[in-house]
């Protein structure tokens, strides 16, 4: 089996071994029971990008479970292990036959790997009740439970709308431990489905410096701006802060004017130090625990711990600060 055959996206018109997408142009009605009304529907994008089957629950497996098969014969005893990565397995999934209950009180406790089979009918409730408006405050663990579902999409599925769908997810609910997990499963989903065109057409940043922000910006040959080097520079082993945090702006222009010098007479930063130059180590970078270990683990190159990275990086930050120095010891 191919490392992305556990994941088949069907087309939104299929309806096949009872996992189901609504129909092109058609509203997605909550699901009917416990109180809810026939008249609420889950909108586009929401709509295209839920999965929702009629199957018996008693199928559901839940996300990350494993089974061992201990087997004994003429060569001993063998052992095992058997994953789950088929859609049963889907934290996301919506399975119909599973009981509703009207509940107005929302949930303030994190659900913890939250699957919609494993929530209260109460919460399940709450949880169709958001996807009617994902933009609206809700728990967490709602967010991550619809998010779930994104991850699969951008793997296998419509990339342009659930990435979308994520930026929009990380504009309203950005607390807590959801932006380091989406930003980077959208930077490691846009290096597989070599989607590049995606980062330069959207207007939008990372606030977080990753070793997978650095490797996307490095294939685009696009580098860090000063503020940015000026966010990584205790990562990278420079000390000195003295002006970065008492001359902010002035230390921002200085850097940028050296971060122009450096490209003019080298090139971009980023292209300084070549890919077998790197050390790559096992980054864990999807968050849904129903994608197999080898898919969710990537390699990245350690861009922030490679000596020659560090070295360019401190002698621009060092440039910036003894500018500085000597433009206060001038006045």
């Amino acid at each position: 089996m191919g490392i992305f055959d556990f994941l088949k996206i069907k087309s939104p018109s299929q309806k096949t071994d009872g996992f189901q997408f609504s129909k092109e142009g058609e509203n997605l009605p909550v699901l009917v029971g416990g109180g809810l009304k026939e008249s609420n529907f889950i909108p586009e994008p929401t709509r295209s990008l839920v999965f929702i089957t009629d199957e018996n629950p008693s199928q559901a497996e839940l996300a990350g479970s494993l089974k061992i098969i201990v087997s004994v014969g003429l060569g001993g005893i063998t052992s095992e292990r058997e994953r789950h990565t088929n859609l049963n397995a889907e934290p996301s999934m919506i399975w119909t036959k599973l009981p509703l209950r009207k509940n107005s009180n929302l949930e303030e406790k994190a659900i913890y790997y939250p699957a919609y089979t494993t929530l209260t009918p109460e919460q399940r409730y709450q949880y169709l009740m958001w996807l009617r408006d994902v933009t609206q405050p809700t728990d967490l663990s709602y967010v991550f439970l619809y998010y779930y579902g994104l991850e699969r999409h951008m793997l296998l599925g419509d990339f342009d709308v659930a990435a979308g769908e994520v930026l929009r997810l990380l504009k309203f609910h950005d607390k807590g431990t959801f932006r380091s997990y989406a930003e980077t499963a959208l930077l490691v989903s846009v290096i597989y489905r070599k989607r590049f065109d995606f980062l330069k057409e959207k207007d939008f940043s990372f606030q977080t410096i990753s070793d997978e922000l650095l490797s996307v910006r490095k294939k685009l040959g696009l580098s860090l701006t000063a503020k940015e080097l000026m966010q990584i520079s205790s990562r990278v082993g420079f000390k000195n802060k003295h002006y970065i945090n008492k001359k902010t702006g002035e230390f921002e222009s200085a850097l940028e004017t050296i971060l122009l010098k450096y490209k003019d007479e080298n090139e971009l930063l980023l292209g300084s130090i070549a890919d077998d130059e790197f050390e790559y180590y096992e980054a864990r970078c999807f968050a849904n625990l129903s994608i197999p270990d080898e898919v969710r683990s990537v390699k990245v190159p350690d861009f922030l711990r490679n000596e020659k990275f560090r070295m360019i990086t401190c002698s621009l930050l060092q440039q910036a600060h003894q500018t500085l120095k000597e433009q206060t010891i001038a006045k």
